[in-house]
């Protein structure tokens, strides 16, 4: 690992996903370190959320991935939880 870690990372893909901890990008795709990776709460992108345009920046631009990924889940908690916030709200529009 530590080896491997030292060399230049070279990833072919930017991997968005939830950071939900049950979630490892490295796991599902048998690629260790061959992904550059951004995880936040529900795969979220947001072209104001500053952290997430330098990853992509970064990923497109310096490390030169050809594939970008967005991967969500079933039960994701963070979606769960969005869908329930909005769903309170629903309930007060009139369709005309």
């Amino acid at each position: 690992f530590f080896e491997k870690s030292a060399d230049e990372q070279r990833p072919n893909s930017l991997w968005i996903c939830c950071s939900d901890s049950r979630v490892s990008p490295e796991l599902i795709t048998h690629s260790d370190g061959e992904i550059f990776v951004l995880r936040n709460v529900a795969n979220q992108f947001k072209l104001k959320d500053l952290g997430s345009l330098s990853a992509l920046e970064y990923a497109v631009n310096k490390l030169n991935v050809r594939h970008i990924f967005v991967c969500g889940h079933y039960g994701c908690g963070g979606v769960n939880h969005i869908i329930d916030s909005v769903c309170k709200y629903l309930k007060y529009i009139i369709v005309v």
